[in-house]
């Protein structure tokens, strides 16, 4: 009988040890199930060269293993490199790259080596410069994201040709050739086509700005030479100083002029701000030519405005700014018509100075005793700052020099000289005379 009970529970625990090792196992292969799902669904959602090699198609990827992985002239033995279509000249802050076959992007560098489809992204308040060669490059401003087809060259028209396509942003262009060299650079915007060629230009030199708008209409701005806009089946000349702009559905707007520059007011040129503590606040101020009421303001801490530190649109004529680092700055400011952007203004530059220095100050004090009731007191300081003898201010001259008539009372008389310089410091001097008029 004991023999049969063991018996049945061997049997049962058999049972049970056998069902949960079926339940690990289906457990097991569900989950090794779900990861090759899981696998399946990223590989259809990031494809080998990723969703930007289906926009520009057409050149085989490079034989590098990394993006611009290697300068030109410096490619190993054997290797036959793709040829370049153009590369980073400068960039500043947080701009990315990235090649048709990869997913992720990587920072850039200077002199980074840009080839078919490969795309370049600029963040907030970054910049880059895509050359071409020395003389011709597109700056991307800030936000900016555009993909580079391979250069091509026309050896019996002596024409080289750049295509771009710019997703969003805006990118500037400076293109220099001549009848012996012909640049060519062609943007496919999302409401239409920009071609700008330097022979069209009676000097070989343009200057143009093109821009993808937040409703994704684009907006081609030619301050020197010409460009030519289609879109819609529709193709116009955009001549020097004109814009135009190309919505989704419609073709080119017919030009019309760029607005004037500003004239700015304030900070004047080389104007000098200090402070201790706390940055004062700077006032931008300016004047718009008639009937333009949003304007661009740019600060920057380099006089090629390449490191921005602000860049905004305002819709009146002045704009204040409280958290400045020490530093020379540049501004400028332009006028803005619609999408369009007109010529800016000359820049300037102020400089915000720290200073944890007292100013100096020296005082001719009377002698201990004196049989005067007056004394002119006399001293220096430095230009600019405020003086103040017994709480009254007293004027400086400019090279920071002063006098004081002293009225004293008969008896013992304290003299507190105070110098306050402009970014808050202090130094004060006291003084004990008796008088015994």
């Amino acid at each position: 009988m004991m023999i049969q009970r063991i018996s049945k529970m061997f049997k049962n625990n058999l049972k049970t040890l056998a069902g949960r090792a079926v339940e690990i196992a289906g457990a097991v292969l569900l989950a090794i199930f779900c990861f090759m799902l899981f696998l399946f669904i990223l590989k259809l959602i990031f494809p080998s060269g990723t969703s930007l090699s289906e926009m520009m198609k057409g050149t085989a990827p490079r034989q590098e293993t990394r993006m611009g992985e290697y300068s030109q002239g410096e490619y190993p033995r054997g290797e036959q490199p793709e040829p370049f279509a153009a590369s980073i000249s400068w960039y500043f802050n947080s701009v990315k790259a990235k090649s048709s076959r990869d997913i992720a992007w990587s920072d850039v560098r200077e002199g980074m080596l840009l080839y078919n489809r490969d795309a370049v992204q600029t963040a907030r308040q970054s910049s880059a410069a895509i050359a071409f060669d020395a003389a011709n490059s597109l700056e991307m401003s800030s936000n900016s994201l555009v993909i580079i087809k391979t250069l091509t060259k026309d050896k019996a028209h002596k024409v080289r040709k750049s295509v771009l396509l710019v997703i969003d942003g805006e990118l500037r262009g400076k293109l220099s050739g001549s009848a012996n060299d012909v640049v060519q650079v062609e943007m496919a915007l999302p409401a239409g086509i920009v071609q700008v060629q330097t022979q069209k230009s009676a000097d070989g030199k343009e200057d143009f700005t093109a821009r993808v708008n937040p409703d994704k209409s684009s907006t081609i701005s030619v301050r020197h030479g010409i460009a030519e806009v289609t879109a819609q089946g529709k193709t116009v000349r955009v001549g020097a100083n004109l814009f135009t702009t190309v919505s989704l559905t419609g073709p080119p707007t017919t030009p019309r002029a760029l607005p004037a520059a500003p004239a700015l007011d304030s900070p004047s040129d080389e104007a000098s701000f200090t402070f201790r503590d706390l940055p004062p606040k700077i006032r931008f101020t300016w004047q718009g030519p008639t009937h333009v009421k949003n304007f661009r303001l740019q600060l920057a801490s380099d006089p090629e405005f390449k490191k921005v530190v602000v860049d905004e649109k305002v819709g009146k004529t002045g704009f204040s700014h409280g958290n400045l680092r020490q530093a020379k700055y540049f501004w400028k400011v332009s006028s803005l018509d619609g999408w369009s952007e007109g010529d800016t203004s000359p820049a300037r530059s102020f400089n915000l100075v720290r200073d944890f220095d007292p100013p100096p100050l020296q005082v001719e004090f009377p002698p201990p005793m004196l049989e005067s009731r007056q004394y002119l007191l006399k001293g220096t300081t430095e230009a600019g700052a405020e003086l103040f003898i017994n709480n009254k201010r007293v004027s400086i001259g400019n090279t920071g020099d002063f006098t004081h008539l002293l009225e004293l009372q008969r008896g013992i008389n304290v003299i507190i000289v105070e110098a306050v310089d402009a970014a808050g410091n202090i130094t004060c001097k006291t003084h004990k005379v008796i008088s015994k008029f």
